[in-house]
């Protein structure tokens, strides 16, 4: 049976890849081989080079919109709220001008509108910076614009309290003009009616103080006038006393002199009214004294016994 020989280690066969005890490479197979394979490494090293700095430089000016927009946004608020606050101080001002005196609603209505705006405006918000910056700056903004409502209110509150106290002294005065002797009391209610306004802040003091010195001034005119329209008799008598020249100062000439103008008036009137009266009565007398004659002298104009005069019988 044959025997099959074995190889000398120098006729081996090399393992795959393997040339003369190493691997090969590009160079092994082409003279040009080893600075191509440089140049590609050279070229992917370039093009990363040149991505990474596309790279960076897209996030760079990725970065500079981001900061463009956020200083957009704050731009925009920043216009957004100097302008609400234009708008919305006008606003109250108007309203107050126009509200009812006494409205107890006029505060909470106009921030409630505030704050609906508000709602509004917020929504044009678009970045985290611009949420940041307008949600305190529009509370500071509500803040001050209550502080102005609250007056406002006030205001109202006062005005109306004004509206009663002089209604109450229109009333007060036309009482007096028919009562002149009620004036005592009166004027210690239309006191009153003033303290207690100043002691709620409806009025402040000095205005109160202001008010009680004209109120009783107008009080005591019309308890003058109404007495001298009484009778300027007696009118004339407490003038002279004294008794309301605490209230109505150098007034007190003119209503003496009103007083002798109204007597004259009077007098003139009393005169003309007598002699109206005179004329009617002589002519009232005058008519029966011609019904008596017509009654005695009838039966004889019958019978022709005697004729008509024009006096008596035309």
């Amino acid at each position: 049976m044959p025997r099959i020989r074995e190889l000398e280690p120098a006729t081996q066969v090399a393992g795959p890849g393997a040339l003369g005890g190493r691997r090969a490479s590009a160079e092994d197979f082409s003279p040009a081989g080893g600075a191509l394979a440089g140049a590609y490494a050279q070229a992917g090293a370039s093009f990363g080079r040149a991505f990474g700095q596309l790279e960076q430089q897209a996030k760079e000016a990725q970065e500079k919109l981001e900061q463009q927009a956020k200083r957009a946004d704050l731009s925009n608020l920043h216009a957004q709220v100097a302008k609400t606050q234009a708008d919305w101080t006008l606003h109250l001002k108007e309203r107050i001008s126009k509200a009812t005196p006494g409205d107890q609603e006029f505060m909470p209505s106009f921030l409630k509108d505030f704050d609906s705006y508000a709602e509004s405006l917020a929504q044009q918000a678009q970045t985290e910076e611009g949420r940041a910056y307008l949600a305190p700056a529009m509370a500071t903004l509500r803040g001050h614009l209550a502080i102005n409502a609250m007056e406002g209110q006030a205001h109202l509150a006062g005005a109306k309290a004004r509206q009663d106290y002089d209604g109450a002294l229109n009333s007060y005065a036309v009482a007096l003009f028919n009562d002149p002797n009620a004036f005592t009391d009166t004027v210690k209610r239309h006191d009153a009616f003033l303290n207690q306004m100043a002691a709620t802040g409806n009025l402040t003091q000095e205005e109160a103080l202001k008010l009680m010195t004209t109120g009783r001034e107008k009080l005591a005119i019309s308890a003058v006038e109404g007495s001298i329209h009484a009778n300027p008799s007696d009118a004339t008598r407490r003038l002279e006393s004294g008794e309301w020249d605490a209230f109505i100062g150098d007034k007190k000439a003119h209503f003496l002199r009103e007083i002798r103008t109204e007597e004259r008036i009077r007098r003139v009137e009393r005169e003309h009214a007598l002699a109206l009266s005179e004329r009617a009565e002589a002519k009232a007398q005058e008519k029966a004294e011609d019904a008596l004659l017509q009654e005695m002298t009838g039966p004889f104009l019958e019978s022709g016994l005697i004729a008509p005069t024009d006096r008596n019988f035309a």
